[in-house]
């Protein structure tokens, strides 16, 4: 069963309550889906790990003393999935993992050579950007302070005016900053689903 099923079968099982109410515990149900999504977990193992629709639902409309209506209008039409159920379409193997040797020695290999070969040059390569520019902006902006120190020491038109550009240092700095913070928040988030993704993988999920 795959993360759109659930939702449909829980929703339709939830048919007695509001509208309102259904929507609240879906987005519940959505919400743990893209947590344990985001820890590579795929939507066949979330479903796996997560009592039924069918089961939940009943849980829910107890707990409000409503009635579980066994006998739903809809089940005409709706054939509940269940866990052990086998699937013979694609769209629903896609997300059983496949445990093969074989497939798993190819994925560690694959994913081995990808970052050694690539990724860890590209990753080095941006770190060493984010580096020498926030060390730049850090330079800039405690220019002021150099020249106070020397102005301070000898007065004289060179040190005002070597004062006024780390004035103008400190305004590229700040600058800068602006800038270049978004970028390295961006770029550490990216490096983190990178490194979630290539977990999953070794793990045992799918590269697709």
């Amino acid at each position: 069963m795959n993360k759109e099923h659930f939702l449909i079968e829980l929703k339709l099982y939830l048919n007695q309550l509001s509208k309102e109410e259904r929507q609240a515990i879906l987005d519940a149900y959505i919400q743990i889906f893209d947590e344990k999504s985001a820890l590579g977990l795929s939507e066949y193992e979330i479903t796996q790990a997560l009592p039924s629709p069918k089961n939940i639902a009943q849980n829910i409309l107890e707990k409000l003393g409503l009635t579980f209506d066994t006998q739903s209008d809809y089940e005409d039409d709706w054939i509940e999935i269940t866990h052990d159920t086998t699937y013979q379409d694609e769209a629903y193997n896609k997300y059983i993992p496949h445990n093969s040797r074989m497939n798993r020695l190819f994925e560690m290999l694959g994913i081995t050579l990808l970052n050694i070969i690539f990724m860890i040059w590209v990753i080095l390569l941006i770190a060493i950007i984010l580096m020498s520019g926030w060390l730049v902006i850090g330079i800039f902006l405690a220019s002021p302070l150099f020249s106070l120190f020397i102005l301070g020491t000898a007065i004289s038109t060179y040190a005002w005016f070597q004062f006024f550009v780390s004035l103008i240092l400190l305004g590229i700095g700040l600058l800068g900053f602006i800038i270049i913070r978004p970028i390295t928040k961006g770029a550490f988030k990216l490096f983190m689903i990178y490194h979630q993704w290539c977990w999953s993988v070794l793990k045992g999920g799918s590269t697709k």
